[in-house]
């Protein structure tokens, strides 16, 4: 307890006061809590968990671990290109080498049975994976890329050191199994770019992941290449609020990832995933059209913690009948 006159005098203001606050004060207080989850700027979950199930015709991803692609699938006997490469080589053969200073490398296989064995891709790269008429490209940018293509049986290779070298093109028929062995350093600018048609399905899974997008370029521009769209149909889950939106074609889904994993990707006539993560920011859309889907603290509350609304209820009703009831 105070002691001095003038402590206590408002030490008995002060309790007067606040004996008067709470006839008002609660349902004020219950107002400023879900008013505050309503508008306070940037009140939304950060980062919110997604999942993520969706058909496209081309994805990109930036790898938070070094992955292995390939695994021994069998490639279409048709045009096999890699090119932007620092080096390649083919195995036992040995004495076909190209290099070049400036990552213009280039071999491309013509009718021989070829197996991809493998792509190994440094973390940090950004990949891009493209679907159109069967044909998979695959680019790199942003690191190392070592791989190794099996040629095996009859057919023509051609290798060149690229257009600034000059070009040297060499050009051979093969007399029996061989390894193509290829290197990329690659850089922000670009990297690796492997085109092929599969035999059968390309699969990728359980890979770590940040940076998912889904765009293609729109080519149909001649002077300026801008980017479209690449999804064909999907479905977008927010497990903390019990939401699912279903995105249509040619919506723009945009998603700053965390962190995540790709649980499973398969290239075929078109490319299926299925991602599991958290994204700091959410938006879904027609291009200029896009709209926020990241969940707000008050969904959150509203379908995770609603005894926090349900208390607020209490206490404004409560304290509105308190301040009408009290003189």
């Amino acid at each position: 307890m105070p002691t001095d006159k003038s402590e206590i005098k408002w030490y008995h203001g002060f309790a007067k006061a606040a004996k008067k606050l709470p006839d008002y004060m609660l349902a004020v207080f219950s107002l400023i809590i879900v008013g505050g989850l309503w508008l306070v700027p940037g009140s939304t979950i950060q980062p919110s968990k997604v999942y993520l199930k969706l058909t496209s015709s081309a994805v990109s991803f930036t790898l938070v671990e070094t992955t292995m692609l390939g695994d021994g699938c069998d490639l279409d006997k048709s045009t096999v290109c890699v090119k932007q490469l620092d080096s390649l080589s083919f195995r036992p053969l040995g004495s076909v080498a190209v290099s070049s200073k400036y990552g213009e490398a280039w071999a491309q296989v013509n009718q021989s049975t070829s197996i991809l064995e493998e792509i190994r891709i440094d973390s940090g790269n950004t990949v891009l994976i493209m679907q159109s008429g069967g044909l998979t490209t695959i680019s790199t940018r942003g690191g190392d890329v070592r791989g190794r293509i099996g040629v095996n049986g009859s057919g023509q290779i051609e290798v060149g050191s690229g257009a600034f070298e000059p070009d040297t093109i060499h050009s051979f028929s093969l007399v029996g199994p061989e390894d193509l062995e290829f290197w990329a350093s690659g850089t922000e600018l670009g990297g690796l770019v492997f085109l092929a048609k599969f035999q059968e399905a390309f699969e990728l899974s359980g890979v770590r992941i940040k940076n998912l997008e889904f765009t293609r370029p729109d080519l149909s521009d001649q002077d300026l290449v801008l980017l479209e769209s690449s999804i064909e149909q999907g479905t977008l889950t927010l497990p903390e609020i019990s939401k699912s939106v279903d995105i249509i074609k040619g919506e723009i889904l945009s998603l700053h990832i965390s962190e995540g994993l790709l649980v499973g990707l398969q290239v075929s006539e078109m490319i299926e995933l299925y991602f599991v993560g958290t994204a700091d920011q959410i938006k879904l859309g027609p291009k200029g059209y896009d709209h926020e889907l990241t969940p707000s603290l008050l969904e959150f509350v509203y379908y995770r913690e609603k005894w926090i609304l349900l208390f607020s209820a209490i206490m404004f009703v409560f304290g509105t009948l308190r301040s009408i009831k009290k003189p």
